[in-house]
C-alpha cells in the first residue's frame, strides 16, 4: 500500500488487493476509486459494484488492459471505463468526470 499526490493534486492511495481496498474504504471517504480489472482477490469490477452499492457518492473508474466485450458490456452502464494505453489525460478526465457526476447527483 502506498500514498502520494497524483499529477492533478489528487491524494492517491494505492492498495494491493480487493480486500485491502475494502479495509481502506471502510476507514476513509474517497471522491473516486480507480480499479484495475485484474487484482488479487475478486475482480476490480466487482469491487466497483460493491462501492456503487455501499458508497454511491464515490466515483468509479475501471482502468484496465483487459476490457473485453463481455467486460465492457457488463460495466459500461455502471462505471466509467478507461483502457490502459490511452493518453494519460483520458484517465485524469475520467476521474474528474466521475467526481463531478457523483457530487452533483450522489449516485
Amino acid at each position: 500500500m502506498g500514498e502520494g499526490k497524483g499529477g492533478q493534486g489528487y491524494r492517491v492511495v494505492a492498495v494491493e488487493s480487493y480486500y485491502h481496498a475494502l479495509e481502506e474504504l471502510n476507514r476513509t471517504a474517497f471522491d473516486c476509486v480507480v480499479s484495475d480489472l485484474k487484482m488479487r482477490g475478486p475482480r476490480g469490477d466487482f469491487l466497483l459494484d460493491l462501492i456503487a452499492e455501499r458508497w454511491p457518492a464515490t466515483g468509479r473508474v475501471l482502468y484496465s488492459g483487459y476490457l473485453t466485450t463481455d467486460v465492457f458490456l457488463g460495466n459500461a452502464m455502471h462505471h466509467t471505463l478507461v483502457a490502459k494505453g490511452t493518453a494519460p489525460y483520458v484517465l485524469t478526465e475520467a476521474i474528474a468526470h466521475e467526481i463531478k457526476l457523483r457530487c452533483n447527483h450522489g449516485s
